[in-house]
Order: C-alpha cells, then sequence, then structure tokens
C-alpha cells in the first residue's frame, strides 16, 4: 500500500508530509503547476516555490482592508484602546497577537527584520493554541495569526509555517462548530471568521478553500442566538455585542470576496434591525447603556462600517448622523427617524428614550432574569446603574420572587415612553413596576405596587443604586433626595410620603452616596410606592411640592389600598398620577374622571388636564 492511500484514508496533519506526497491531496488547480506535478527536486526547491507564488500574488483586498482600517482586530478586544501596543499593556492582547497584526498590517519590507522574535512568538502561540477553543483573546491570536500567515513565509522556516497552518485548519473545523458553541464569540471567531479567513487567504489549498463551505450554518446560528427577531441583543450578549458585530463585518467581507452570500434575507432583515437597536443603546460617544456593560465606547469606524453594511438604506444617513455630537439632519431625514425607544419581549430588553439627540434622556432596562437591571442617563452620563431590588414584607414575613419579570405593557408615543413589568412572590402577592419617561417633561416616574390575595399588612423597601460619579443627598427637614453629579442636582420625590419629614414614623426615602432607599408601611392588602423624578436641570431653581390625593367612588372616599392618586408640583407646572390596585371603577381625583387602571397627565395654565398616558 502506497504512502498516499494511507494518507487518504487516516490524513496526517499537512506538516507532516513532504511536498512530494501532497499532490493533489493539498494543491487546488489554482495552484502553480510545479507544486501540482511535483516537479521540483527537494523540499526546499518546492517551499521555494510556493513563496515565490505567495509574493507574486496580486495585492488582494484584505490588504486594502487593512490598510484603510488598520484596527480591524482591534474591534474585537474587550477593551478597545487607541493602539496595539496599548491592547498588550493593559492584558487585552497577547505578544504573539501583536506580532501578528502587526505583519498583516504593515509591510515586512518596512520593518526591521525580527524573524527570531517572530518564530519565538510563533512556537509559544502554538504552544497555547488548544486554549483557542476556550479563551476570546486566544481566538483573537489565532485570527492574527491566519490574516499573517501570508508574510509570514519571509520570517519562518517551511517546516514551522506548515505547522501553523495545520493548526489553523484544525481550530477552524474544530468542536467550536458545533451548534451548541457556536453562540459563543469564540464560537463566532473561530467557526465563522477563521474558516473564511483561511478560504479568502489560500484558495490554492484545498482543505482551505472546503472550510468555506461550511460557515452559513455556524453564523446564522450565531446570530440567532445574539439577536432576538426584532435585533434587539439578547442580554447575556450585551458585553461582547461590539465584538460581535466587528466579527460578522470581517466575515460578511471574507464572505463577499469569496463570491459567497452569508446572509440569507431574513439574516439581513435581523441585522437590519440590529444596528437601529444598537443605536438605541448606544450614546453618542458610542458608549453602551446597561450598567452590567463595558462603557468603553464603540470605535467610529466600526458603527459606520456597520451602518453601511447592515443599516437598511433608508436608516444610513440618520444612523450615521447619531454618533456626530451634533448631528445635521434635513427635515426629510427628521421625518424618517426610527421611534427612538423600543422594547422587547424575546430579548427581555428596553429602551426608553426621549429622542435621537446626543443629549437624550435614556433608560435601558434588561429583566431576563429575577433582577431588574437598568441605566439611566442624561447626555450619555450615568445617573443611576445597577439593580433595582425590592424586599416585600406580608404580616411580618418576607417574600421572595418565585418567577422572573415579564413585561405586561408597553407604550410609546411623542409624549411617553412607558413600561410595566410583573413578577409573583410567594404566597399569592403580585409585584407591578412601572418605568415611565416623559419625552418633553423630561421627568422619570418609578413606582412598584405590590398586591396580595390577602394581607393585613405590608412593608416594602425598593433600593436603587446611583452610577458611578452621581450621589443621592438627603433634603434638611424634607423626605425628597436630590441626585448630584458634576454641577447638576434632580430632585427625587417621594409621592406616597408626606412632604416633612417630622410627619413620618417609620416611612423614609434614604439617601447616600451608593443608592436611593424607599422604604413604605401599610395596613392592608396593596402599596403603591411611587417616585417621581426630575431630570430638566433648569428646574433646580424652581420650588418642590406634592400632596397625596383623595380619591372618590360614588361620592365615598376610596382607601390608598384599593387606588392612589398623587398631585407634583414645580414652579407653574403640575403633573396628576393616578393607579388603581384592585380592580378598576369609575372614581374622581382632583376633578378629573376616569375609568383607568393608570394616569398620568399634566395640567395646563388654563386649568385642563392633557392626557399624557392612560392604561385601561
Amino acid at each position: 500500500m502506497s504512502a498516499s492511500q494511507v494518507s487518504r484514508r487516516e490524513p496526517p496533519p499537512i506538516a507532516v508530509l513532504p511536498l512530494a506526497l501532497r499532490g493533489r491531496e493539498l494543491w487546488h488547480r489554482t495552484a502553480p503547476a510545479a507544486l501540482r506535478a511535483g516537479e521540483f527536486k527537494s523540499e526546499k526547491q518546492a517551499w521555494k516555490l510556493w513563496k515565490r507564488h505567495l509574493a507574486r500574488r496580486p495585492a488582494n483586498a484584505l490588504s486594502r482592508l487593512w490598510t484603510q482600517w488598520p484596527d480591524l482586530l482591534n474591534w474585537s478586544l474587550p477593551r478597545r484602546p487607541h493602539t496595539l501596543a496599548a491592547a498588550v499593556a493593559d492584558g487585552s492582547m497577547s505578544e504573539s497577537t501583536l506580532a501578528a497584526a502587526e505583519l498583516a498590517v504593515v509591510d515586512p519590507r518596512a520593518m526591521a527584520r525580527k524573524p527570531r522574535r517572530l518564530e519565538a512568538h510563533c512556537r509559544k502561540w502554538l504552544a497555547h493554541a488548544s486554549d483557542s477553543a476556550h479563551d476570546p483573546r486566544a481566538a483573537l491570536d489565532a485570527l492574527a495569526w491566519a490574516y499573517a500567515l501570508p508574510k509570514l513565509v519571509d520570517e519562518l522556516s517551511g517546516e514551522l509555517w506548515w505547522q501553523v497552518l495545520d493548526q489553523l485548519i484544525d481550530l477552524a473545523g474544530g468542536d467550536h462548530r458545533r451548534p451548541a458553541r457556536n453562540c459563543g464569540l469564540v464560537g463566532q471567531l473561530l467557526s465563522t471568521e477563521l474558516p473564511l479567513a483561511l478560504a479568502f487567504q489560500f484558495p490554492e489549498i484545498k482543505p482551505c478553500r472546503r472550510l468555506a463551505k461550511r460557515t452559513g450554518p455556524s453564523l446564522e446560528f450565531g446570530l440567532t442566538e445574539s439577536l432576538a427577531a426584532d435585533g434587539m441583543p439578547r442580554p447575556a450578549m450585551l458585553a461582547e455585542l461590539s465584538q460581535r458585530f466587528a466579527c460578522w463585518l470581517r466575515a460578511s467581507a471574507l464572505a463577499r470576496r469569496l463570491r459567497r452570500d452569508p446572509w440569507d434575507d431574513a439574516a439581513r432583515q435581523r441585522l437590519a434591525h440590529g444596528v437601529r437597536q444598537a443605536a438605541r443603546l448606544i450614546d453618542a460617544r458610542g458608549c453602551q447603556f446597561v450598567a452590567s456593560c463595558d462603557r468603553a465606547p464603540w470605535p467610529r469606524s466600526l458603527w459606520r462600517l456597520c451602518v453601511r453594511e447592515f443599516g437598511a438604506r433608508r436608516d444610513r444617513a440618520v444612523l450615521e448622523s447619531h454618533r456626530s455630537p451634533r448631528p445635521a439632519l434635513s427635515r426629510t431625514a427628521l421625518k424618517r427617524l426610527p421611534e427612538p425607544s423600543a422594547q422587547s419581549d424575546g430579548a427581555a430588553l428596553a429602551v426608553l428614550r426621549s429622542s435621537w439627540s446626543p443629549r437624550a434622556i435614556t433608560l435601558a432596562v434588561e429583566h431576563a432574569s429575577r433582577a431588574v437591571e437598568f441605566e439611566l442617563a442624561l447626555a450619555g452620563d450615568p445617573l443611576l446603574a445597577g439593580q433595582w431590588h425590592c424586599e416585600v414584607t406580608i404580616d411580618g414575613a418576607p417574600r421572595q420572587l418565585v418567577t422572573g419579570w415579564e413585561a405586561n405593557c408597553w407604550v410609546t408615543d411623542r409624549d411617553v415612553a412607558y413600561l410595566e413589568l410583573e413578577a409573583s412572590l410567594a404566597g399569592d402577592v403580585r409585584v407591578f413596576r412601572q418605568l415611565l419617561l416623559a419625552r418633553e417633561d423630561q421627568f422619570l416616574f418609578l413606582a412598584d405596587a405590590v398586591v396580595a390575595r390577602q394581607a393585613d399588612s405590608i412593608a416594602y423597601r425598593g433600593r436603587i443604586p446611583c452610577a458611578a460619579g452621581t450621589s443621592a443627598m438627603p433634603v434638611a427637614d424634607h423626605t425628597e433626595a436630590s441626585l448630584v453629579t458634576g454641577k447638576n442636582s434632580f430632585a427625587v420625590l417621594p409621592l406616597a410620603l408626606p412632604e416633612w419629614r417630622r410627619q413620618c414614623a417609620r416611612e423614609d426615602l434614604a439617601a447616600s452616596q451608593a443608592e436611593v432607599q424607599l422604604s413604605q408601611e401599610i395596613a392592608g392588602r396593596a402599596l403603591y410606592a411611587p417616585l417621581w423624578i426630575d431630570l430638566d436641570p433648569r428646574h433646580a431653581r424652581h420650588p418642590y411640592t406634592w400632596r397625596q390625593l383623595s380619591i372618590a367612588e360614588d361620592r365615598q372616599a376610596v382607601p390608598t389600598t384599593a387606588a392612589a392618586g398623587f398631585r407634583v408640583q414645580c414652579g407653574s407646572r403640575q403633573w396628576l398620577f393616578y393607579r388603581s390596585l384592585g380592580q378598576r371603577a369609575g372614581r374622581t381625583v382632583l376633578g378629573v374622571h376616569l375609568w383607568s387602571e393608570f394616569l398620568a397627565s399634566r395640567f395646563n395654565r388654563d386649568g385642563e388636564s392633557d392626557t399624557l398616558i392612560e392604561v385601561e
């Protein structure tokens, strides 16, 4: 039995086989005829033929892409410093990746030749290449070597060069290609981008060409697992959203140059929605909202290419200007602006924005688990960030959540963006969490409604954490608090508490540098705990006041365990809030007749009420 027959049954690594035995097993018809026919006298001569072929190949489109965007790999770093060298300094990139990335970006003839240094880095990478299947940074190392491999023929020996290629082919076709592992960033880097990169870099080598044919399912699976059908990123993928888009962008460019279309119509639509949702989740500086995510900004070059590659045609001008400090949009473009707020049941994520302006108020809420993670920012500066906790005690016994939070109401229009969540506690107790952002009036209304089937007393404690750089300060003699950040101060009013602290017994709004904590108690089976936060810095010089209102039903006073109403006044502006805590009924509050579950309205100067939102 010949050596070539043995190699077909149990193919050994390419580096083990002499070039003379590789023949048609290795080379495609685009390879030099002398290599395919075995017309050489020694391995050294064959290696020279291969090196000469690579040197004579015309500059490919990938080289031009590297020249235009030298930070292509930098986009996929967990933290994105300004230079590759800085990435090594802060530990987000290894020295081997830097060596390979420099070689891929820069013409080696313009560099000081350091073959020993490159060989040392190469051997070090080969010794730890198996880590690539588990570590995103190690997977990025593999991509850097794949992009630099054509230029390494002048820096490495033939034996070492083929060992690197063998290792890369093994990583591109390894266990991470199983669907269960494709959704991770490592799976996307190794099962989609790396095979396409090898197929593009070495179309003359059959094993590399074959890799590109198997990338479609893994790319589609990773996209589906990363983005919901409406394009909203799933919470588990938020921290690496920009890295995933960078991977898809590079993979798309490679596939297009291989004359392949990696995306079907459904995938392209999902990506277009994904870019629009990403625009809602980042501010003008490119920093991404939701407190669990890194605040490192998306690179402008990455954002611009994502919009051009994946964004819907009608959205491109709008989305590109979204990252500009002073977006200049025509009237036509303004009319085409998509709704700035969005909510996704599939991703358990909502973004409430006052506008597309860089100075917009933005509230991002993630409720995929039993904790509600949120971030409130004004002009990109976080005010509140973290988990909104609540502790509920029924008749002296603490009650824990038994279900996760689900959205049961979502409303967005020119006046408000409103989200209501619902969760169940042990003992047939439900909590309704309201988040209302008044877009024009610039305030945030937060409330928890605790409703028990049977209870003699309810004690509630809600804790809302402040963002870094923001502290909550109590106000002397008053139950209100202030959020202080820089030179600005924003009032926080506990509407269910008396205005004067001396009128409170065991109820209070405590403020510290780390959080705002609201404590309330009530005798009955329902409790309502609302907070009103003014987000207009211009209102700081106006006096605030609020009152809990009497509610009438059939000319009889309604107890606060059945319904609650409040009036808030800032200067000459006034607002009304009403919430039913039991069965809906025809009621009157402050002269307003209603039959609804929740109402938020504004009083005009003539005393008439303009409804902001009414939930029936």
